[in-house]
């Protein structure tokens, strides 16, 4: 096979094992806190595990600190998009990513590092109807569960624009290493605030959640992470943002076979989710400029 199809191949698998993340989800019985803490403690494990094997060279502290803030960003965000999950379901959680695009440009903009053009903002904007229209086509009880997905998608946004103005200079292994790291000590600041509080957490799996978290961690992190790491070397970024652009897509598709979705949406809900899907899809392409 040649390597550009390979390349392709790779980071289309990369990006439907990151849109099962949401299927092991709902799976795994524990609370979103405990599920998020024991995600990023294995990774963090697995990942120091091949960095020592790979005996790549350790980042300053300085820029150990910056990612270790940037890593309880990504924890912030799995804590969102599993609540997101509990509280409604894998769709819900799913389909408000696909307004991180929207929440990047945003961001950005304010930030004064990228001007947006109109036709960023025609494609931004016009997941705002497309939202509506979803969540018309929900049950109202839903409804947390959405807005904590909107959450997870705007502490999305803030990551991927941290890590873009940070990572080029950083080796990508020791980065997401750092990131998980800071992830768990989010979470177990969490975890403690919620015990001193008597608000305790359940966070000790069953041995079915053992072998979902494994699955989570290396199968849905580490894997398609190094996937995309070889997959990156031969792709352009346009091709790449498509692909990712397929994560809510692929996850909506595994959620109605594997956990029956569908039956708790009315037709609404899925027209929405097309609309905002194919602004999403369009958007790498004709999305830049002004």
């Amino acid at each position: 096979m040649d390597p550009y199809n390979k390349a392709l191949l790779q980071f289309h698998a990369a990006v439907i094992l990151w849109g099962f993340t949401a299927i092991l989800g709902a799976l795994i019985t524990l609370p979103a806190i405990a599920l998020v803490w024991w995600r990023v403690a294995l990774s963090f494990v697995v990942l120091g595990t091949l960095i020592f094997l790979r005996r790549s060279a350790n980042p300053s502290f300085a820029t150990t600190m910056k990612f270790l803030g940037i890593g309880g960003v990504v924890g912030l965000h799995w804590l969102c998009f599993y609540g997101s999950i509990k509280l409604a379901n894998a769709s819900i959680a799913l389909i408000t990513m696909s307004t991180s695009a929207l929440f990047t440009m945003l961001i950005e903009a304010a930030l004064g590092w990228k001007k947006a053009g109109r036709r960023d903002y025609f494609f931004g904007l016009g997941v705002i109807p497309a939202m509506v229209i979803v969540v018309g086509g929900m049950p109202t009880e839903m409804n947390v569960g959405f807005v904590v997905g909107l959450m997870s998608s705007f502490l999305l946004a803030i990551f991927t624009v941290l890590n873009k103005k940070n990572i080029e200079s950083s080796d990508p292994w020791w980065i997401t290493m750092i990131e998980m790291a800071g992830a768990w000590c989010a979470m177990s600041i969490g975890m403690i605030v919620l015990w001193t509080v008597g608000s305790g957490v359940e966070w000790l799996p069953d041995l079915r959640d053992w072998w979902l978290l494994g699955i989570l961690a290396v199968g849905c992190t580490v894997l398609p992470f190094v996937l995309s790491l070889y997959a990156l070397k031969k792709l352009t970024a346009v091709t790449t943002n498509i692909i990712f652009n397929l994560e809510p897509v692929y996850g909506i598709i595994m959620a109605a076979v594997i956990l029956g979705d569908h039956h708790q949406f009315s037709p609404v809900f899925y027209l929405g989710a097309f609309c905002m899907l194919i602004l999403v899809l369009a958007y790498p392409r004709f999305g830049k400029g002004r």
